[in-house]
């Protein structure tokens, strides 16, 4: 704890990664939900907390890892980071803690929508 608060600010990580897990469609799939591509995950994730944060703290979206296959049913899965981050000119950029704990109340909420909206997700 004491090494943790002496850190400088260019010791303090800058953003926050999240993982989360959704199944992916296949031709088969006649839920009528969209498909969880980057780009739409990534229009999704900006729509969300435009319209749910009074956080200022971005979100990307970026597939991780290769497409995963259950080996009981066949079906497919792909590994997401959502890597947040305060922008580049915010004051309390240096304030990790504070906004890790925005990320994940973000994270728990995007997942919830991500459920609505595309599925299933995994984990």
């Amino acid at each position: 704890r004491v090494r943790a608060a002496t850190k400088s600010p260019a010791q303090t990580p800058t953003y926050f990664s999240l993982h989360m897990s959704i199944w992916v469609a296949g031709e088969e799939d006649s839920s009528g939900k969209p498909v969880a591509t980057v780009q739409a995950l990534q229009a999704f994730v900006d729509q969300f907390c435009g319209e749910n944060e009074k956080e200022e703290i971005q979100c990307t979206v970026e597939i991780f890892g290769e497409v995963d296959v259950q080996s009981t049913t066949g079906r497919l899965s792909q590994l997401y980071r959502f890597q947040y981050s305060k922008p580049e000119d915010s004051a309390d950029r240096s304030r990790a803690g504070v906004w890790r704990i925005a990320a994940k109340r973000i994270h728990r909420g995007l997942r919830e929508s991500i459920v609505d909206k595309f599925g299933d997700v995994l984990r």
